[in-house]
């Protein structure tokens, strides 16, 4: 702790005691995969809405990573300990950073985990029309998020 200490006009002094604040060499490193992980939860953020949470998809995918409800639950759930995890721009952020890392932890490719986030099958690319007649094209999507990730590696 350090003790800071003010003078406010001729009568009072106000004394601080200030925790330490955290320098870079106090933090823990981070792994390849995490790294890995926060760049491609980025760059499908900026694929996906370029960082604007407001935006709903037309088969009603929300917030900034354009998660379906039930997907966002069901991650919220099994990564976070909740259904009830409110959709955020951070918590999204967080939340897609765990899945991505535990995708690439069991040796998924940074284009196979676009391509898991965007259709939820990693292994072809697909383009088509999907049940709530939305065009989709996995290939054009996943080039999009690589292109950012590279900006950000």
């Amino acid at each position: 702790m350090k003790i800071i200490t003010y003078i406010i006009g001729t009568l009072c002094v106000l004394t601080i005691l200030s925790p330490k604040v955290a320098v870079s060499e106090d933090l823990p490193k981070k792994t390849p995969a995490e790294k890995k992980a926060e760049a491609v939860t980025l760059a499908i953020m900026q694929v996906e809405t370029g960082g604007r949470c407001n935006l709903k998809g037309a088969s009603g995918e929300k917030g900034c990573m354009q998660f379906l409800p039930s997907t966002y639950r069901a991650y919220a759930k099994k990564y976070m300990g909740t259904t009830t995890l409110p959709m955020t721009k951070e918590n999204e952020i967080l939340l897609l950073t765990k899945v991505n890392r535990t995708h690439i932890l069991n040796g998924l490719t940074i284009e196979q985990v676009a391509l898991v986030h965007n259709s939820g099958q990693y292994k072809q690319h697909r383009k088509g029309v999907n049940k709530f007649g939305v065009p989709y094209d996995t290939k054009l999507y996943t080039q999009k998020v690589l292109r950012e990730y590279e900006k950000l590696i």
